[in-house]
């Protein structure tokens, strides 16, 4: 079985987690440790050897052999430069209908029970859910050692967008080799459910032709692989992305809201798609940039009059009275009434840089590829 610190330094694993870009949980039973990247490295693109392999990596907590090591994290086929795209153009590509559910990872126990997991969590009400289809509908399944099982959880409760209808069900999407990481032949390897069975699409022209003509709109889009080097890149319908948008609430005025009520930009981007990421990034700086700038200004007036006031001679009441003069001739005497009477105003300048409403148009981050 492979180490966890065969597939990087145990120094750059410490450095991920310190940094808030791979986080932990521990089984129930304590028997295993997932990785997963959060979404803060999503945010901020910080993509390296440890946050692409932490995607539902699973680990013996005694030992740290690999017990479960699903696909490595894989991008829009947008956000890969231009010479990458250019270089995929000329290899064979196996393609896949890309379901929008949640990825379930295949672990065994050392009792040697079968459970699922999703990409950050033994527990969550997808992995409950999955465990539940394991032991009601498949209990005789038993997977093959050394082979890492990965599953889309679909059923009508966690439906995203694409509707479903009542399907309720493991949709087998991959069979990878534990120790080395690479993606088995297609098959179903003895799993009795569904199996995600290849598209006849065999080159990347005719995957983007498809993806801009595609007729279903309950669709998500394609994930091409490529068996020369196990590469793999996501496809998204643009109708798939614009109600995805819709569905999600993103906005100018939701990233403002949230920077406005002190909320951590971690905890908002939790319930943003990923594609939006570049989009938030650009107006958090926007914002932020408008509210300080505002804020200085309001400062330096303040300071300004403070400074024209300090005379041994004005009593407090004159004083007041000056401060309210002087006040009255900038754009903001509220604010600096505020300020005299020694308040925060924080809020107040959030609200003078509320900005008008706009929706996302998805523009993949560069960064990330």
């Amino acid at each position: 079985m492979a180490h966890l610190y065969d597939l990087f330094k145990p120094k750059d694993l410490l450095d991920n987690l310190g940094k808030g870009y791979v986080r932990t949980q521990t089984s129930p039973d304590g028997s295993r440790v997932i990785f997963n990247y959060t979404n803060q490295t999503q945010y901020e693109g910080a993509w390296n050897e440890v946050t692409k392999q932490t995607r539902g990596l699973i680990i013996d907590s005694k030992t740290e052999k690999i017990v479960s090591r699903p696909f490595q994290k894989f991008f829009n086929y947008e956000q890969l430069n231009h010479a990458d795209q250019a270089d995929l153009m000329h290899h064979e590509v196996e393609t896949f209908k890309k379901w929008d559910g949640s990825l379930g990872v295949g672990y065994t126990l050392n009792t040697g029970e079968f459970r699922i997991a999703t990409r950050g969590s033994f527990t969550s009400p997808q992995a409950e859910h999955a465990n539940r289809i394991l032991t009601e509908r498949y209990p005789t399944f038993e997977p093959i050692l050394g082979l890492t099982y990965l599953f889309e959880i679909v059923y009508p409760a966690n439906r995203v967008v694409v509707d479903y209808k009542d399907l309720d069900d493991l949709v087998l999407l991959a069979v990878i080799n534990t120790a080395t990481g690479l993606t088995l032949a297609h098959g179903d390897y003895d799993w009795p459910g569904p199996v995600n069975q290849p598209v006849h699409y065999k080159s990347l022209g005719e995957v983007l032709a498809k993806v801009e003509n595609w007729p279903d709109k309950n669709a998500e889009g394609f994930v091409v692989r490529f068996p020369h080097n196990d590469l793999r890149v996501k496809f998204k319908y643009d109708e798939y992305k614009r109600l995805h948008r819709i569905l999600t609430n993103v906005s100018t005025l939701s990233v403002w809201e949230a920077l406005a009520a002190g909320q951590g930009i971690g905890e908002f981007i939790d319930h943003v798609p990923d594609e939006f990421y570049s989009w938030v990034h650009q107006q958090v700086h926007r914002l932020e940039a408008d509210f300080d700038r505002e804020h200085a200004a309001v400062l330096d007036d303040y300071e300004y009059i403070v400074r024209r006031l300090r005379r041994p001679e004005t009593d407090g009441k004159k004083r007041r009275k000056e401060f309210a003069l002087q006040a009255q001739t900038t754009p903001y005497p509220g604010l600096l009434f505020r300020l005299y009477d020694g308040h925060d105003i924080t809020a107040d300048v959030w609200k003078r840089v509320r900005p008008e409403f706009e929706k996302p148009f998805w523009t993949p981050s560069e960064d990330a590829a």
